[in-house]
C-alpha cells in the first residue's frame, strides 16, 4: 500500500514538474444546490447536497478537477447517492480575489438509488469563491447546464460552511446581547 502511494505521489510530482503546473487545492464543507428545470412541468425543482468538496486546480492556469466525498440528489422524485463524483472545469478568466469566477464544466457521476443511473451534466457557471485560511474556499454561484436527459437546468448553489458561519455569528451576537453591560471586559 505504501509503495502504491509513493508511486502516485512521484507521478503527480512528475506531471507537475514536466508541464510546469502550479497545483493548488481548495476545499469546503459542502454545497447545497437547487436545480430549476423550466421545461419539466412535473418536477420543476430538484436539489443536491455534497459534503467535503475538494478541488485541485492550476493556480496560474485554467483547469480544475473537483470531487466530493459524498453527494446525494433528487431526480424525478427519487433520491440518489453518489460517492466521489468527478468534475472537470475550465476557466477562461482568473481573478486573484475570487479565483476562477467564470467556468465551463463537465460533471460525471454514477448514482445509486432505486436503480443505477449514469449522469452527466455540462454547462457554464458564474461563481464567487474566495480562499480563507488553510485553503478553505466557500462558494456560491449560478449554473446554466444540460444533463444526460438533455434537460436545460438553472442551478443556484451555496456553501454549507458559509451558512454555518452566518448561523454561528448570529448565535454569538444574540448571546452577547444577553450578557449584562460591563460583565466582560476586553
Amino acid at each position: 500500500m505504501k509503495r502504491r502511494r509513493g508511486i502516485v505521489i512521484v507521478l503527480l510530482l512528475s506531471v507537475n514538474t514536466a508541464y510546469g503546473l502550479d497545483l493548488s487545492a481548495m476545499w469546503n464543507l459542502g454545497t447545497i444546490s437547487l436545480d430549476i428545470t423550466p421545461v419539466n412541468t412535473s418536477q420543476l425543482f430538484e436539489w443536491d447536497l455534497s459534503l467535503f468538496n475538494l478541488t485541485l486546480y492550476d493556480y496560474y492556469g485554467n483547469w480544475g478537477l473537483s470531487t466530493a466525498f459524498f453527494k446525494t440528489r433528487s431526480e424525478r422524485g427519487d433520491s440518489y447517492v453518489t460517492l466521489f463524483p468527478l468534475e472537470i472545469s475550465f476557466s477562461s478568466y482568473y481573478n486573484r480575489k475570487f479565483k476562477r469566477p467564470l467556468q465551463a464544466f463537465l460533471l460525471a457521476e454514477l448514482d445509486v438509488g432505486p436503480k443505477i443511473l449514469p449522469y452527466l451534466k455540462a454547462g457554464v457557471r458564474v461563481q464567487v469563491q474566495s480562499l480563507i485560511d488553510y485553503s478553505y474556499a466557500p462558494k456560491a454561484g449560478l449554473e446554466l447546464s444540460f444533463d444526460t436527459m438533455l434537460r436545460f437546468r438553472i442551478t443556484v448553489y451555496a456553501d454549507l460552511g458559509a451558512a454555518a458561519y452566518f448561523f454561528f455569528k448570529r448565535q454569538r451576537r444574540d448571546l452577547e446581547e444577553q450578557i449584562p453591560e460591563g460583565y466582560l471586559r476586553s
